[in-house]
């Protein structure tokens, strides 16, 4: 479960923890749904999913607790190709490329 922001805050803010939550490869819960970055890094990766409302979270939490009493695991759906992007080590190397083109 990643704990978000309400509207209005939050919304171009990534919390650290979502980038690990994406590294352990389960599913991630994000509540509330702001309509910021963290439900558009989820939306492209498909490594979770955003919740709105009481109602929204019962639904999933149900939906994967069944999945899981029947298969014994919840499935992850995460895109890898995509979730690579976030990993500290290609973050690092993008920073180091823009670090070195302003040296140079």
């Amino acid at each position: 479960m990643l704990l978000n922001w309400k509207p209005p805050f939050g919304k171009g803010t990534y919390t650290g923890k979502v980038f690990e939550y994406l590294g352990a490869q389960r599913p991630i819960l994000s509540i509330p749904d702001n309509n910021g970055v963290i439900e558009e890094l989820l939306r492209e990766t498909n490594a979770g999913v955003v919740c709105g409302t009481k109602e929204e979270v019962k639904d999933i939490l149900k939906k994967w607790y069944i999945y899981w009493e029947k298969y014994g695991f919840i499935p992850y759906e995460g895109k890898k190709e995509v979730v690579f992007h976030y990993t500290r080590e290609k973050q690092t190397e993008k920073l180091s490329n823009i670090l070195n083109t302003l040296v140079m």
